[in-house]
């Protein structure tokens, strides 16, 4: 259900956010949900059916946004295949980088049980454009053969771990050489 007033939604998105990365998305309560976004916990019952439609309407927000920065972002300048890829990977770490809340809450959700299978179609469909890079690689010899939705993941995987082990483990910040690192480990991994 779309919400009139996006000042509100925007305030539920930051704070499903947040309450992710504070309790998980077990520990949300509506309650405590439509307080940290400053509104009556009925309001929330007013745009949404239960929990698991505010999540799945925040990962669908989430994601699009995601979408259509990658898609923004994507150029078709790049004449060799491989430029392309890396192009693509280094907008995705920047993007992972600079949404590291999102990119949590959207991990925990896909491994919920709140999760439907409707919405994890919604957001192969969202990411189309990934899956017919990967696929044009199969196509042209250039990426080793398999499930493009299975390498999807790897590059997915690899990104988000390089920056992670970073940003937590090292208590470094993401910059130029993780980004590189992140292209060229997904080369390896996808070239034929």
């Amino acid at each position: 259900m779309r919400l009139k007033d996006e000042q509100k939604f925007e305030a539920i998105i930051r704070a499903t956010l947040e309450l992710t990365h504070e309790k998980g998305l077990a520990g949300i309560k509506m309650s405590e949900l439509a307080r940290k976004a400053g509104i009556a916990t009925g309001s929330l019952y007013t745009y949404f059916e239960d929990k698991q439609d505010i999540l799945l309407s925040v990962d669908r927000e989430v994601r699009s946004r995601g979408a259509a920065y990658l898609m923004q972002a994507s150029t078709d300048d790049e004449e060799n295949y491989e430029g392309r890829v890396k192009t693509y990977v280094g907008q995705y770490a920047d993007f992972v980088s600079a949404n590291r809340e999102a990119i949590l809450f959207i991990d925990l959700l896909q491994r919920s049980p709140f999760m439907t299978e409707r919405s994890y179609q919604d957001t192969v469909d969202q990411y189309r454009f990934t899956l017919e890079l990967v696929e044009e690689g199969q196509n042209a010899g250039l990426v080793r053969e398999g499930d493009p939705e299975e390498m999807v993941h790897v590059i997915d995987s690899i990104i988000k771990m390089l920056i992670d082990h970073r940003q937590t483990h090292l208590k470094g910040a993401y910059d130029e050489e993780v980004r590189n690192r992140c292209k060229e480990y997904v080369w390896a991994v996808l070239k034929k």
